[in-house]
This record gives C-alpha cells, structure tokens and sequence, in this order.
C-alpha cells in the first residue's frame, strides 16, 4: 500500500520566499511569481490544508478518497484542552444539524436542540460526538512519512467512549505529573479493537493510548519547519516523561484526588 499523499493541491508554504513586488500593479495575470504569492496568501487566508481522518468500519481512513492508513494505526499530538463535543442531527446518512461546544462548556440541552423528524433509519435523530483538531506525525513503523494537520469527528457510542476514556487518562497524568508535564502534550497512538454484540456481531471501536509525552512548542516548530537548534522529532528516540505514568496517583495530594474524582464522573463523561 503506498504513502498518505495530501489532497492533489500544491504546497505553497514549502516555496522560496519571494521579495515584495515593486510595482504590484504592474504584474501580468501570467506571471508565475505573482500566481505562487497570490497562492500564498489565499492559503493563509483559507487555514491551510487540513485532512479529515475517520474511523469506518474498523479501519482509520484519510483524505477526500478515504484512503486507508497503511498499518491501521497513526500517532498524533494536539491540546485536548481544545477539544470539542456535542450533538449531530444525522438523517438518511447525512449530517442535517449540529450543536457543537468546547470540552470545558456543558453540552447543550437536547430536549432544546430543533426537532428534524420524521427519521427513516434506526439511528437517525441527535446523538452525540466529538471533535478532535491536530497533527499526525510521521512514522517510520508505520508507514506515515509527514507531518499532516487533521480534523477527527467521532459519532458513533464507541468513538464517543474512546474520546471519554482518553480525556480522563490525559487529564488524570496532568494533575498527577504538575510541573513535570508542563508545556507537554501528549502522543497518542489510535489504533482498533473489537467486541462481540449481540445484535451485529462483531462491532469495531477505535481505541487511543498515550505512549509518551512531548514539548508542543518544539514539535509545532517541527511542522511549521522552524529551525529550533533541536534535531529531535516525535518519532526519533528521546527522552520521554516518565514521571507521571510511572507514579500514577500514588503520591496525589487529597486535593488532587477530589479534581481526579470530579473529572472520572462528570467533566469526561462523554
């Protein structure tokens, strides 16, 4: 299987600088150095290229074509302080409506969310999801050779549960760890699982597991192509933060242990 290939679009951020214009006016529709620095500047302007990852049917999928991650894994950071959930109205197939909130907001109420019936298929109506932003980082092991900007929308009760049991893990290891995880995110590893359901039979789930933890500062550095001085990537071998998962909640004070208590049974109760 070959290599995840962004969407067929030229990467203008990976081209030389190019010195402002002296007449801007002056330029012709065909010059090539004015169409790259319009190029440029329509990208900035439109967020850049971010590929949208699912999960569908047991396999991890990416890009406009669903292309399937060669080993069905892939690693990834982001601040899942900036996660996001709520409501998604699906009908036929289709997403008709959405309420969607910071993690740190309660979900909307769904008794107030618009009434979209009638609903053909079982399954159809408001359930709930979660909204995961930020990058995949290559892997040799994995067959992933570059970085990529990535949105994740996970609908389903067993993505909805994986989100729930990955933000209480990351949010047990940084009240545990304090100022040792400070600065540092986490690298999570998605990969499958499956279960025996009695009604469809075999039922695939995603499943993330944090393997270490990484200074986001250097690694945004790394994507953005910023010569930090640092030749380490989140792929390379390197010294990783240990502290927290090696202690676990042993040495928590009460104080945490109350926030630990709260978080299990409300904040991360997706």
């Amino acid at each position: 299987m070959g290599m995840i290939k962004k969407d067929d679009t030229m990467d203008f951020t990976k081209l030389p600088a190019l010195k402002p214009a002296e007449n801007p006016v002056a330029l012709m529709e065909d010059d090539e150095e004015a169409i790259i620095r319009v190029a440029k500047q329509a990208q900035k302007m439109s967020g850049g290229t971010i590929q949208y990852i699912k999960f569908s049917k047991g396999e991890w999928q990416v890009g406009r074509d669903s292309t399937p991650f060669p080993k069905n894994n892939f690693r990834f950071v982001c601040q899942l302080k900036n996660v996001q959930h709520g409501w998604q109205c699906w009908k036929d197939g289709n997403v008709v409506d959405q309420a969607i909130v910071p993690i740190t907001t309660d979900l909307p109420n769904k008794d107030r969310l618009p009434d979209h019936s009638p609903y053909a298929k079982k399954g159809d109506g408001w359930s709930k999801c979660v909204r995961v932003d930020g990058h995949v980082v290559p892997a040799r092991d994995l067959d992933i050779p570059n970085f990529f900007e990535f949105s994740l929308n996970l609908a389903s009760i067993g993505g909805v549960g994986a989100a729930g049991k990955l933000m209480t893990e990351w949010a047990n290891l940084k009240i545990a760890g304090g100022a040792a995880l400070k600065g540092k995110v986490p690298l999570i590893e998605a990969g499958t699982d499956s279960y025996k359901h009695s009604e469809y039979g075999k039922v695939y789930v995603p499943v993330f597991a944090i393997k270490e933890w990484v200074d986001y500062a250097q690694v945004m550095a790394i994507v953005e192509g910023v010569d930090t001085g640092e030749t380490a990537r989140p792929d390379a071998e390197q010294p990783v933060v240990e502290a927290a998962a090696e202690q676990g909640l042993k040495d928590v004070t009460p104080e945490k242990k109350k926030v630990i208590g709260a978080v299990q049974s409300e904040t991360f109760t997706l």
